[in-house]
């Protein structure tokens, strides 16, 4: 960067609606477990959000690096075994 020139930051015009669009998104929970209703479930990326959502739960979202690769590589390695375990349920 060139001496004396200082860097000029724009702002986003969304901005404001974003944050407020966030809070309440992680806010909700909250408000829910302390008001008692609605529920709130737990849920990671692999969750079925969509079927508590319907159900009527407020769904935390737990996204921790950390569970999502166990996750990721648990899928991985139940299909590559899947292969010998079905072949060693079959008869003979």
């Amino acid at each position: 960067m060139a001496e004396g020139k200082g860097v000029q930051l724009k702002k986003i015009a969304a901005a404001k609606t974003m944050c407020k669009l966030l809070a309440d998104h992680f806010c909700e929970p909250d408000r829910a477990a302390k008001e008692g209703h609605p529920k709130v479930a737990w849920c990671t990326s692999v969750g079925p959000a969509e079927l508590l959502r319907a159900l009527g739960c407020v769904v935390y979202w737990v996204t921790i690096p950390r569970a999502q690769s166990t996750t990721a590589w648990a899928i991985r390695t139940a299909r590559s075994c899947s292969s010998w375990v079905t072949g060693a349920e079959r008869p003979g």
